[in-house]
């Protein structure tokens, strides 16, 4: 069986997100409904389940759904299950770059909080006084020419043992944590 995906998927990135796993999905539940018809997300999922003829698919709302009731430490299973079934499979080697995956590191504050909303929360003082909570993740992305990303990690930042929040300092410590 060749396990190489559609072309197609390369260029419409509908073939493969609905397997990242990642909340960062462009558009929304709806757009992902429409692209899930597409004839190459139907390919790429019988090429990905090594099966052909599924018939259906869970809907985003169902999704969703799940997502809020999973456990994150079996979704970081998962991605990782599914990152290594695409690399051993060889689905992913034409996105290589010199005959290696390119790794794009990134911080990102993903919400803000007017109170404390766990302990060690980050937080900084805004400049009319007032203290702003905030969740900031480290993301590890395997990414490819054609917009195409797959999660390889995700780490939260605290201030733990810090005032307030030093972006740099935050981001390379919990860079280490990943790498390490």
């Amino acid at each position: 069986m060749d396990c190489k995906l559609q072309e197609d998927a390369t260029t419409h990135q509908g073939g493969l997100e609905a397997f990242n796993g990642d909340n960062t999905l462009p558009g929304s539940r709806r757009q992902l409904r429409f692209e899930r018809i597409a004839e190459s997300f139907q390919q790429n999922l019988d090429l990905l389940a090594e099966q052909t003829g599924i018939d259906s698919v869970a809907d985003p709302d169902t999704l969703a759904y799940y997502a809020e009731r999973v456990a994150l430490a079996e979704f970081e299973k998962t991605m990782a299950y599914m990152t290594t079934s695409l690399i051993r499979k060889k689905a992913l080697d034409p996105f290589r770059l010199y005959g290696c995956f390119t790794v794009a590191i990134d911080g990102s504050q993903i919400c803000t909080f007017d109170k404390e909303p766990w302990p060690n929360c980050p937080h900084r003082k805004l400049s009319n006084g007032n203290i702003q909570y905030f969740a900031y993740v480290l993301d590890a992305k395997l990414v490819t020419p054609y917009g195409m990303v797959l999660t390889l990690a995700t780490e939260m930042l605290s201030n733990e043992g810090y005032e307030f929040f030093e972006k740099q300092d935050c981001e390379l410590r919990v860079f280490r944590r990943i790498c390490g």
